[in-house]
């Protein structure tokens, strides 16, 4: 029913609330700024996107969703971890099927694979 939905849309929320402090100080041990622009609100907004997706892969999500923040590769991961995390925590009842939440975790694993090999690219480069 429409106010299932709007409790699982209110629990979106409730969940990237909960986890700021967790983002504050993962920034923080990663020597990054946390912007003003980064709210529990924005993130929330932004997962809503990503689930409403009809065709996810892990360049669009990075591409589409991420690059918003023009956050260092270690703040991209941080955040597509926790909306990794995001899927386990939503009420199925704002995915469209199994199979669509599914795709959405391969996506977001995909996503991570590509930003961990981007940071190993980086770490390579420091060190020359």
């Amino acid at each position: 029913t429409e106010a299932r939905k709007l409790q699982a849309i209110l629990g979106i929320f409730r969940f990237f609330e909960s986890r700021m402090s967790f983002i504050a100080a993962e920034f923080k041990r990663q020597g990054l700024t946390l912007s003003d622009l980064l709210t529990f609100e924005e993130l929330a907004k932004q997962f809503m996107e990503i689930l409403q997706d009809r065709y996810p892969s892990g360049d669009k999500i990075l591409q589409q969703y991420l690059k918003k923040w023009m956050l260092a590769t270690t703040g991209d991961i941080t955040l597509l971890s926790l909306y990794h995390r995001g899927l386990r925590e939503t009420s199925g009842k704002l995915y469209r099927s199994n199979q669509h939440r599914q795709e959405l975790s391969n996506a977001m694993v995909e996503g991570l694979e590509d930003l961990y090999d981007q940071l190993e690219d980086e770490e390579g480069e420091e060190e020359s």
